[in-house]
């Protein structure tokens, strides 16, 4: 819905007033389908769910999008736009090879947000472009990052990921529908999903690499960035490399990962989600998988376990980066 609008603040009650002139009668009659192509698990599961053959013909792809509104970073514009515009060109032959066009939109709406992290504040920025193109786009199809059993008060209060469902739902249109997808899969189920298509095998991507390097980030991962399709280094490779290890699917993505750099990490990483798998939704995931599948948890990563959280509340932050540096450098 569009319309002609006054915004005026009301400081006194601490809300927003929205005085409505009048509605917009505007009827299009858009017929794409699209999701998101980051070419990470969430965004995989989404369109391989959407480009099979048991998917509904009203809802299979017409699209895919790419947009630049924050995830390759906040701080350094120029090294921002440089990053979504390099891989770009991977998002656009991947289209190619499954037979979608890419819709792509560079943006600076990511200034708007420097006081919020990209994950706090997705889901109104991608939403916000793909509501740009409303004779376009008659559903979208929007790559949840958790499920429905992540809902608790403490997480809701830090990122409105956690209310994607309800949020997508009430900016909807009459023209476009946007709709959160694979909403009852866990991030270990979509893992487990993709794993089983060759055309991630060469494919994944789910490197923070750009993003920590235009936020003057870790130098080590800055260092490597060029060197490797996934650092193998980063927060969501090492989850995604430990998720593939217990499914033992690690072999199929070793010309995009650096196997044997986590190989020798590992341990130290199974002792992280050790030690936060009672406070951290993705770290009991792949818990609850570790438990399932029985998979064979080092002694070390128990032991150190315990100490991990301690070392990470107590010790000043120069000395845990300096942990990780050396944890990274391995």
């Amino acid at each position: 819905m569009q319309s002609d609008t006054q915004f005026e603040s009301a400081k006194q009650d601490g809300y927003i007033k929205i005085h409505v002139k009048s509605y917009s009668q505007n009827r299009y009659e858009p017929k794409a389908n699209a999701t998101g192509c980051s070419l990470g698990v969430d965004s995989f599961s989404s369109i391989l769910h959407h480009i099979d053959k048991s998917c509904l013909e009203g809802y299979r792809l017409t699209h895919l999008t790419y947009f630049n509104v924050g995830a390759h970073g906040t701080k350094d514009l120029k090294g921002t736009e440089e990053s979504f515009f390099h891989d770009l060109k991977t998002i656009q032959k991947f289209g190619e090879e499954i037979g979608l066009p890419v819709v792509w939109v560079n943006t600076n709406l990511q200034v708007l947000y420097q006081d919020f992290t990209f994950n706090q504040s997705h889901t109104f920025e991608n939403p916000s472009v793909v509501l740009a193109l409303q004779k376009l786009f008659k559903r979208y199809f929007y790559a949840s990052g958790c499920t429905f059993l992540d809902y608790n008060l403490k997480e809701l209060l830090e990122s409105f990921v956690y209310l994607e469902d309800p949020i997508l739902a009430r900016i909807s249109t009459e023209c476009t529908s946007l709709m959160s997808d694979d909403y009852d899969l866990s991030r270990t189920d979509k893992t487990r999903y993709i794993a089983n298509h060759p055309i991630t095998y060469k494919n994944l991507y789910v490197c923070l690499k750009e993003q920590i390097s235009n936020d003057n980030g870790d130098d080590i991962i800055a260092s490597i960035k060029d060197k490797t399709r996934n650092c193998s280094r980063c927060e969501k490779c090492m989850r995604t490399l430990l998720t593939l290890d217990i499914i033992h699917a690690t072999k199929q993505y070793e010309s995009i990962f650096d196997l044997r750099y986590f190989e020798k990490a590992k341990k130290f990483y199974i002792g992280k989600v050790l030690a936060y798998r009672k406070s951290d939704s993705y770290y009991s995931d792949i818990y609850g998988l570790m438990k399932k599948e029985k998979y064979d948890i080092p002694l070390y990563s128990k032991v150190f376990a315990p100490f991990y959280r301690l070392f990470k509340l107590l010790a000043p932050e120069k000395l845990y980066s300096k942990f990780l540096r050396k944890y990274r450098q391995q």
